[in-house]
């Protein structure tokens, strides 16, 4: 009698206990399946470039600020290289990290074509001078050749028009405007780093005015720019990285 009496007390608890733990496991897995679930949505809309499902998607809990591609791009680094603002404060107020690196030690801001864009990067935590696995700065990268089409390894082959439409941003400043140069020194960008090859940023501008500077004629307006980017540099100090 003794004996049972002690035991009721302990079996008046085993059954609550049992539906706490049953809500414990049903909670985590339904955590973990939305989880799952979202990742998969940003995957998918990484993997066809659209802006929209991942913004709306960047919103929902809990957001997927971390997945990555097969280069080990995060959605930072494509809503960087496209220009999408909108999506980068909506990556960046969910968490996203601004220093994340990809295959390359890119990290977003090494993909920055704007000044909106890297001012959003760089106020979200990215040093000036971050360095990727070639030891090319964000202004080594700015002072470079680049052109829109480029876009297309990244968020997989698509007409023009179908990238036109799902990312307008993309197509309304081109790579390496000076003013993104400008806005990069003004930062405090080291405008002598050398990269691995050895390269300074005046190296990158000077082969690539070279490469689109007609052998006659006037110069059209996309070589005046990299002409302007040159002077820029050259006026703050830069330096040729075979000479210096």
């Amino acid at each position: 009698m003794r004996q049972s009496l002690r035991q009721k007390p302990m079996s008046r608890f085993i059954a609550p206990a049992c539906v706490v733990l049953f809500l414990a496991l049903t909670l985590v897995g339904t955590y973990y399946l939305r989880r799952n679930i979202l990742e998969r949505t940003m995957l998918r809309a990484m993997d066809i470039g659209d802006g929209g499902m991942m913004r709306r998607t960047a919103r929902s809990w809990p957001a997927p600020v971390a997945v990555t591609d097969g280069e080990r791009r995060t959605p930072l680094h494509l809503a960087a290289l496209i220009g999408d603002n909108d999506l980068i404060a909506a990556l960046v107020t969910a968490g996203a990290d601004a220093r994340a690196r990809d295959k390359y030690g890119c990290s977003p801001i090494h993909y920055a074509r704007t000044i909106p864009v890297a001012r959003a990067l760089l106020d979200a935590g990215t040093p000036v001078d971050v360095r990727n696995a070639n030891d090319e700065t964000p202004l080594h990268h700015a002072a470079a050749t680049f052109a829109r089409h480029d876009a297309k390894w990244y968020v997989k082959p698509m007409s023009t028009e179908e990238l036109r439409r799902r990312w307008p941003g993309f197509y309304k400043s081109p790579w390496g405007p000076p003013e993104l140069i400008e806005f990069y020194l003004s930062r405090g960008a080291a405008v002598n780093a050398m990269d691995n090859r050895p390269r300074t940023p005046l190296r990158n501008a000077s082969t690539a005015c070279a490469n689109i500077r007609p052998a006659e004629g006037p110069m059209p307006s996309y070589a005046l720019k990299w002409q302007r980017i040159v002077d820029i540099l050259k006026s703050h100090g830069g330096l040729d990285g075979l000479n210096h």
